[in-house]
């Protein structure tokens, strides 16, 4: 008969101290990236924890505001419209927001981005967006540093096609008569699901 396997030790007090760490630096970086705190306001913070608040909002999410930098640098050499940055939409504030054409674009680190809770609510996100009739289009970070010119092409690619058809929908007079409509599941000329009144209900990552 064989002998029963001895117990797992116990993890010690260091390696239950850097896991509760662990955890507080990822639920930060959540808190951070969705905007329901500032890093300011961690600074400022006392009482209990600050001192490791402090310490984690150093380091917590610095790809993020990189990212963002070298993106909106792109799009300034790049014959698209510069963007409004950082724009409240409803309850959400977007990376990047074309308002005349209807386009987010959220540029997506891999550590703010890659955890199942993120990854959900990047998700719910984009329906309420896609509820205004809002295309969101999803830029990782990897895009941004090894494949940008191609990102930045696929875009201005979207906006010479269905940007600009969304831009004229915008600035066009109401019309007076009778409008045919393709329905629901009709398709548009780049292959975008075409919504009755005419907008593009999609959400897309290049």
């Amino acid at each position: 008969m064989a002998s029963p396997s001895p117990p797992s030790p116990a993890p010690s007090r260091t390696s239950r101290r850097r896991d509760r760490r662990a955890e507080v630096r990822k639920a930060l970086n959540q808190v951070l990236v969705q905007r329901l705190i500032r890093t300011d306001q961690l600074v400022d913070r006392s009482g209990p924890g600050a001192a490791v608040l402090k310490r984690l909002a150093a380091i917590a999410a610095p790809t993020r505001s990189e990212l963002e930098r070298a993106f909106l640098e792109a799009l300034r050499h790049s014959p698209i419209p510069e963007p409004v940055t950082d724009h409240p939409i409803g309850r959400y504030v977007a990376d990047f927001h074309w308002p005349a054409h209807g386009l987010v674009v959220e540029t997506d680190g891999w550590h703010t981005h890659g955890g199942p809770i993120a990854f959900v609510d990047d998700r719910i996100r984009d329906a309420e967006l896609a509820i205004r009739d809002i295309v969101v289009i999803r830029v990782a970070e990897e895009q941004v540093a090894s494949d940008l010119a191609a990102t930045i092409d696929r875009l201005r690619r979207w906006f010479a096609g269905p940007g600009a058809r969304r831009a004229g929908d915008a600035t066009a007079p109401p019309r007076t008569g009778p409008r045919t409509t393709k329905g629901p599941g009709s398709r548009g000329p780049s292959g975008e699901s075409r919504l009755p009144y005419g907008g593009y209900a999609t959400s897309r990552s290049f």
